[in-house]
């Protein structure tokens, strides 16, 4: 029989310990997003709390008798309870959190200490709470949810806790609910991304917007995205940098969540913040949505093709002043990224109404992006040949060069003997011969058969030069090797020592052989292939290659590519360049959007 005396005793030795697990256990070291850094793709599974199995103690004895079980809803006891439920899970759940016993665990006491948490936010210590919002995300229990809205809402109101609201939004990147939204909303429009503690929310926050997106927002997001983004003139002038870097923040966002949502609506505001020059750093975002919006962004491009749309045009001639006729530029450079078969004949009318060299380069280019046709290759030859070497592309590309370096992407090996012709007849002297020589030999080497093969090999001994020739020469020993057969081709396709360095010719004059003599069962093992490769010259080949064997409407192989996509994405290094879509990314928002 316990005596009044012992069982004070033994509360207060509890309280002692639970306030030892606050200051010392798993909550303060393991649990805390200051110091462990969490990715915003990662799950919340990285982080859980250790446990050994329901209702034991680390000696296999009962630790859950009802005399025992805590009161949660008394705010006098509230705290110690919360900490003591927190060490039973530590302790159940030591073998993983979704054994019998952790998930028997989480059924029983998942209302509970939701409840506590939102109900009782305002007794609890900070450390407990982060300590609670911790374990509730351990949980993994849709369940959850109203506290992490809770914890998300309170930090955006107050700026209190913000490493709780980090958990939240981590749980948020797992849990899509309507009931996040309302909070997501909330604190995108309050936070601050010049305070510190705002810095490190925001990535998290972008990451649970994605996964919670909803059209609802559309008019906020399109709203954010057309204002005005003015950079600060010093960095001591603290007002403007917030707003600068809020209205960053706000923008990259909002074009990125645009893209996602597809919202055709959106097509003209993320072009013209593509075409604001004060904007630049919205506008690798701007144009990724753009593209994922697919034939929405296709129409508004149209427009200013056609110098239909004035506030374009005018927009277009401030972002590229030095540019003749910049609204061609612009539209002809989106048009061939969308890769749209319905854009053909906007481009090839706009063709025909410029005499401007560099435009008619631009419009050309755009038209060896989409699916090729006969009309379209014709009208690239005509480009070609009225096409001067000193014709500069707005990027500083010598014009000649860019329109060779795409006739692989007409799959059509009978332009050889046509590319063996401009090699051997390059206009003007000098090195920019010799480049626009080396590119159309590399180009005919794409392209060569066996059966072409001697009379193509002459040209490019001739004119070749050091890369040029070697490249032909890797080439056409392929040709005659593999002849017509896919399977040669495919072999080589998929051996990494031919995709990098000077061996890379082989695999992508494979690529380009299974997209004119393969199926579109072929095009399904080429993106196996594709989806491992690191090059992204040869992975713009194979992608190429890929679209070129689709046939429309072929919805297994662009969940296939989404697959793809998706995995790429998720085992791509946080230092990786993510200034646009992968080409094997690419390929699967130009077919989806067909």
């Amino acid at each position: 029989m316990v005596t009044l005396g012992g069982r004070c005793t033994a509360w207060a030795l509890l309280g002692l310990l639970c306030s030892l697990w606050i200051s010392c256990g798993p909550g303060a070291e393991v649990r805390s997003p200051d110091t462990h850094a969490v990715d915003e793709d990662s799950s919340p599974a990285a982080s859980e709390p250790t446990v050994v199995s329901p209702g034991t103690n680390a000696t296999g004895t009962n630790d859950a008798s009802p005399e025992r079980v805590p009161d949660l809803e008394q705010a006098a006891t509230r705290e110690r309870a919360v900490g003591e439920l927190i060490s039973q899970f530590d302790r159940i759940a030591a073998n993983g959190t979704r054994t019998v016993p952790a998930r028997a665990f989480v059924s029983k006491y998942v209302s509970a200490l939701t409840s506590a948490y939102t109900a009782g936010h305002a007794e609890l210590s900070p450390k407990t709470r982060l300590a609670l919002i911790n374990l509730l995300v351990s949980f993994d229990d849709p369940q959850t949810v109203p506290a992490h809205a809770k914890a998300i809402l309170h930090y955006a109101m107050t700026g209190d806790g913000v490493d709780e609201a980090i958990w939240a939004c981590r749980a948020a990147q797992t849990h899509k609910d309507d009931r996040l939204r309302a909070a997501l909303l909330s604190a995108f429009e309050h936070v601050d991304m010049s305070e510190k503690h705002g810095l490190r929310f925001g990535t998290h926050l972008r990451g649970a917007m994605l996964n919670n997106s909803t059209s609802s927002w559309s008019t906020l997001l399109i709203q954010k995205l057309r204002a005005p983004i003015a950079r600060p003139e010093s960095f001591n002038d603290k007002p403007a940098v917030r707003s600068f870097q809020n209205q960053l923040f706000w923008q990259t966002t909002a074009a990125e969540l645009l893209g996602d949502l597809r919202d055709d609506s959106a097509a003209r505001p993320l072009f013209l913040a593509r075409l604001d020059k004060t904007k630049r750093d919205v506008h690798a975002q701007a144009e990724v949505s753009l593209i994922k919006l697919g034939r929405a962004s296709a129409l508004v491009a149209e427009t200013l093709l056609t110098a239909a749309d004035r506030e374009l045009v005018d927009m277009s001639k401030l972002a590229e002043p030095e540019v003749k006729e910049p609204h061609i530029f612009f539209a002809a450079d989106l048009l061939g990224k969308l890769g749209t078969p319905r854009s053909r004949d906007a481009l090839i009318q706009a063709w025909d109404q410029t005499s401007d060299r560099v435009s008619r380069a631009l419009l050309a280019q755009a038209l060896n992006q989409l699916p090729p046709d006969a009309a379209s290759l014709e009208l690239w030859k005509k480009t070609y040949l009225t096409t001067t070497l000193d014709t500069t592309l707005p990027g500083g590309e010598s014009a000649l060069e860019v329109l060779a370096e795409g006739a692989p992407f007409w799959f059509n090996s009978e332009l050889v003997p046509w590319l063996g012709q401009r090699a051997e007849a390059a206009p003007g002297k000098g090195s920019r011969k010799g480049d626009l020589q080396r590119s159309l030999v590399v180009a005919m080497g794409h392209l060569v058969t066996a059966e072409d093969a001697k009379e193509a090999y002459g040209v490019a001994q001739l004119v070749g030069g050091r890369t040029g020739t070697p490249a032909f020469e890797h080439a056409r020993a392929l040709a005659t090797s593999c002849g017509n057969e896919v399977s040669c081709y495919m072999k080589h396709v998929a051996t990494p020592e031919d995709q990098t360095g000077e061996r890379s010719i082989i695999a992508t004059k494979s690529a380009v052989m299974i997209g004119i003599l393969g199926s579109n069962a072929s095009g399904a093992l080429l993106l196996k292939v594709a989806a491992s490769v690191e090059d992204p010259a040869v992975q713009a080949t194979l992608a190429r290659a890929i679209e070129q064997l689709a046939k429309p409407g072929d919805t297994a192989l662009v969940l296939e590519l989404e697959r793809a996509v998706q995995s790429a994405k998720k085992n791509k290094s946080p230092r990786a360049d993510d200034s646009g879509p992968s080409p094997l990314e690419l390929t699967y928002y130009r077919l989806r959007a067909r």
